[in-house]
């Protein structure tokens, strides 16, 4: 398989702004669908939980041009109440939105 026959679906967080959706599709012909970051627990003590920046206007934008959606939670939960309460407000976030796609939980790194 070639690279240009490769299909994607995009990792997109606040770490990509200054997307002009409409352009991005019609140029990415390749790319499915998105998996937005809905939102992230911060390293540290008060392991702050925040919304993604950026997560409400990349859902409208990539909803506008018809690519489907999916969302996950960057997780840093090492308690069973921690990830809870992490699955709990992304849930909160998304109880409007229309997902094409799953919610997954990003495990990535193993810190306390």
């Amino acid at each position: 398989m070639s690279r240009s026959d490769r299909w994607l679906v995009l990792d997109i967080s606040e770490h990509q702004r200054g997307f002009d959706y409409f352009k991005f599709k019609a140029n990415n012909p390749q790319v499915l669908g998105v998996i937005l970051r809905v939102g992230y627990t911060g390293w540290g003590r008060a392991k702050s939980k925040q919304k993604d920046a950026m997560f409400d206007e990349h859902y409208a934008g990539f909803r506008r041009v018809g690519l489907p959606i999916g969302v996950y939670w960057y997780s840093c939960a090492v308690t069973i109440e921690e990830a809870r309460e992490e699955a709990r407000l992304t849930l909160q976030y998304v109880k409007d939105k229309q997902l094409d796609y799953p919610i997954w939980f990003d495990t990535e790194n193993d810190h306390d």
